[in-house]
């Protein structure tokens, strides 16, 4: 199935979800992860900034700012092109032209730079394949940051994609140009790639 085909079938499961489901989904996935010695030992943390309907990153975007971890999140600059800036509270972001909460220009931190990232998708699969929005804007943001992996794609390792369990899909094809992440990490799992 090609990526195109594949993210409408997702995004048709993930309308489903119910409330219930995702509510009980993402406390379990905030405990996964703040018990991830990766994330307790990180000092500098880049995370996407969840919608709606997406596993939850407020609570551990609020959690790591807490802890006094630098936090960097999000901000488009041009097609494709994507950068991380830092935050101190979720409250400063505005809503972009698609709804996401986004910073304004400010401090940035290239991937070197980050030691922990949450990374989204709408499905991720065996080998840390991770199926995103199609825009590539993660993965060119990490890839000169990425191993290359002529078997599957370049790989990142300090990054985790946060993924519901019922969104799994075996199928994913991986391009040359995607990187893999070193977790993935649902309600019921945590696995390392």
């Amino acid at each position: 199935m090609e990526k195109r085909e594949l993210r409408q079938l997702i995004r048709t499961k993930a309308a489903r979800l119910t409330r219930e489901y995702i509510d009980a989904a993402n406390a379990a996935i905030f405990e996964r992860v703040v018990s991830l010695p990766d994330f307790v030992n990180a000092g500098t943390l880049f995370s996407y900034v969840s919608l709606a309907r997406e596993p939850d990153t407020h609570r551990l975007i609020k959690s790591a700012l807490k802890l006094g971890k630098k936090v960097y999140v999000p901000r488009i600059t041009g097609p494709g092109i994507m950068e991380a800036v830092r935050i101190e509270a979720l409250e400063t972001l505005t809503p972009d032209r698609f709804g996401i909460l986004t910073p304004a220009a400010g401090e940035t931190a290239r991937p070197e730079e980050l030691d922990f990232s949450l990374i989204p998708c709408l499905s991720a699969g065996p080998h840390g394949a991770r199926l995103g929005n199609g825009g590539g804007y993660y993965d060119r943001f990490f890839a000169a940051e990425s191993i290359p992996d002529s078997s599957h794609g370049a790989f990142f390792r300090r990054g985790a994609v946060l993924c519901f369990e019922d969104l799994l899909t075996d199928g994913i094809p991986l391009d040359a140009h995607d990187v893999r992440f070193g977790f993935f990490i649902t309600e019921k799992r945590t696995e390392i790639n």
